[in-house]
């Protein structure tokens, strides 16, 4: 029978925790990014001079605002996913953390003088599932809420390639009419 070898197996799994963390930190980047040129795509469609042009029934220029406006809610409901992954609503996400070499070195003194030093390894294999644990769950429901921002995110591009559709269509037209 193989012997595990506990505590590296702690401290891995709250080193990968750790990691997920750090990406999900960084993860909020391309999003915002994609957020913010969606916007000036926007802004710059809505704010050019295009007259009523109708194709078939449809008033195109009322088309393309009311898009614009199911955009922008898109748009608002995955900012508010993408805060709560990245921030958790403003209220900071709350991870427990290892304790500090100092107090492990106290701690392990301490045991050595009562002559526990069998106690240290166990306590700081407690210590470390705790706080992986912690992460675990964390990093967890922000990344759910990472995954709900993108899929929101991915309506609104759909619909910016539908505005630009029309956008281009309203273009092609306008000196037509």
């Amino acid at each position: 029978m193989v012997k595990m070898d506990k505590l590296n197996f702690y401290k891995d799994f709250y080193m990968k925790e750790l990691g997920v963390k750090t990406e999900l930190n960084n993860a909020v980047n391309i999003p915002i990014i994609i957020i913010s040129s969606i916007i000036a795509l926007h802004v710059f469609i809505l704010s050019t001079d295009l007259g009523l042009v109708y194709f078939y029934s449809f008033n195109l220029l009322l088309t393309l605002r009311i898009l614009s406006l199911l955009n922008f809610l898109l748009i608002i409901i995955s900012l508010i996913y993408l805060s709560k992954s990245y921030m958790n609503w403003g209220l900071a996400h709350t991870y427990k953390e290892i304790g500090s070499m100092n107090s492990f070195h106290k701690y392990f003194s301490d045991l050595e003088k009562e002559g526990q030093i069998e106690e240290f390894e166990p306590s700081l294999e407690r210590e470390l599932a705790d706080s992986a644990t912690n992460y675990f769950e964390v990093n967890n429901d922000r990344t759910q809420a990472l995954a709900t921002a993108k899929k929101w995110l991915f309506g609104s591009i759909a619909f910016t390639l539908l505005n630009s559709f029309i956008f281009i269509l309203l273009i092609a037209t306008k000196n037509q009419i």
